[in-house]
This record gives structure tokens, C-alpha cells and sequence, in this order.
């Protein structure tokens, strides 16, 4: 059965970076991932899977690239299927 897992990082200002990591279940695997801001604001973002060859950890690091006092946080969401 299809899953999905959701992160949601600090809300931070200025220069500083948001970020979250999430993992599928037991017996699953990363099939489609994503990571975004959760404002409009410009920023930098990486989503990375962060133990390549399984396949079941994600991470999202979200940096405000204008170095502004808008607050910002990462969010992001990994679907998993059973493997």
C-alpha cells in the first residue's frame, strides 16, 4: 500500500536554515520525494536522500537566499511503497 510522510523544520529568520528529515516505514522504500518552502519568500532548496542504496530517509534543507527577516521553514513529504 502506498504511504506518505510529511516533515515540517523550524521557523527561522534570516540567514539561517530550516530543515527536516523523515523515513519510510519499515519495509518501504522512497519512490517520490519533495522539499519546498512554506512561504513565497526566495529561497535555497536541497532535498537529498540521505542513505542512498536503501532508499528510506529523506532530508530537506531550506535557506533564505536573500537573507531577509521573513520567517521561513522547511516542509516536505516522501511517498513510500512496499519493496
Amino acid at each position: 500500500m502506498i504511504s506518505y510522510q510529511t516533515c515540517t523544520g523550524p521557523t527561522v529568520t534570516g540567514s539561517t536554515t530550516s530543515s527536516c528529515s523523515i523515513s519510510c516505514a519499515t519495509g518501504t522504500k522512497i519512490v517520490g520525494a519533495m522539499c519546498a518552502n512554506n512561504t513565497s519568500a526566495a529561497q535555497f532548496n536541497q532535498g537529498t536522500i540521505t542513505d542512498p542504496g536503501t532508499n528510506t530517509s529523506w532530508s530537506c534543507l531550506v535557506k533564505n537566499q536573500n537573507a531577509t527577516t521573513a520567517a521561513i521553514a522547511a516542509v516536505a513529504t516522501i511517498t513510500c511503497l512496499p519493496q
